[in-house]
């Protein structure tokens, strides 16, 4: 936890939140900028205190606050046959050049990532109580750990080129995994990539978590009709976005953006994309 002059360094909220609660600010570690303590930090400090009656009051606190949420969701059809086909033509080279087989999330990750680049007024996240506007278009993916789910922080995915996506995709999810993802790498992005694409999910609707202020989630293709393996196939893309920080017609945006990149896969190929 950074100190200033034997100063904590804590939200408003948080401090607030700690008073309530009688807890130590020495015995916090603060996940905010700088190692600033915010009040998520001191409810999970509550939470394991031990004590029952703070537990479950903390519980309420959050639903209500969940209930309270100013969050909403947008969803959309993205006909995927096109991109599925191209994954399926550039696996072999893929594999060649970047020692792993490309993901349907390789592609979404660049469709996201080209889309919060053409939608400035998207891209904000939270810093403590605070939106702060960010000048690369960073991308957070969701990845599975031994312990749970994190976020690794793909940085100016918008201008990587599709096989050095897949490489750092790839690199940063078994850091993660092996527990050794750098802090930096794992905050800061104002939009994050939930892919279970690889489950027998249909859709899939996130839950926002700062400092993100939107998230794209997805589940696998749908297939239209039987018999042809190539046949026409569908994918449902949800977004979750914080009415805060989006206006419902910047969401809107920025889905339709990131569908009509999922259904021109060219696009996603091109080092520049066409004026």
């Amino acid at each position: 936890m950074e100190q200033r002059r034997g100063r904590v360094i804590a939200s408003p909220r948080a401090r607030r939140a700690m008073r309530e609660r009688g807890i130590d600010p020495g015995a916090i570690h603060g996940t905010g900028p700088g190692g600033r303590i915010v009040e998520a930090d001191v409810l999970r400090a509550s939470a394991g205190s031990g004590d029952p009656r703070r537990a479950l009051n903390d519980t309420r606190q959050a639903l209500t606050a969940i209930s309270a949420s100013p969050h909403f969701w947008l969803r959309a059809t993205a006909d995927v046959t096109s991109l599925l086909s191209i994954q399926r033509q550039i696996d072999e080279e893929v594999r060649r050049v970047c020692g792993t087989a490309p993901r349907l999330a390789d592609l979404l990750l660049r469709a996201v990532a080209l889309a919060l680049a053409e939608s400035p007024e998207a891209n904000r996240v939270w810093q403590d109580e605070t939106l702060v506007a960010r000048t690369t278009a960073d991308v957070g993916l969701e990845v599975e750990v031994p312990d749970g789910r994190a976020f690794a922080v793909i940085r100016q995915a918008d201008r990587l080129r599709l096989f050095d996506l897949v490489s750092r995709r790839a690199e940063l999810a078994r850091a993660a995994r092996a527990g050794r993802l750098p802090p930096d790498m794992a905050q800061g992005a104002a939009i994050a990539l939930l892919d279970l694409s690889d489950y027998a999910i249909d859709q899939y609707a996130a839950i926002l978590l700062p400092p993100h202020t939107s998230a794209v989630a997805v589940g696998r293709p749908i297939a239209l009709g039987s018999g042809d393996p190539r046949r026409a196939r569908t994918l449902s893309v949800s977004l979750t976005a914080d009415r805060r920080a989006l206006a419902p017609e910047t969401a809107a945006k920025l889905l339709g953006r990131i569908v009509e990149f999922l259904q021109r896969p060219f696009l996603l190929l091109c080092e520049r994309q066409p004026r």
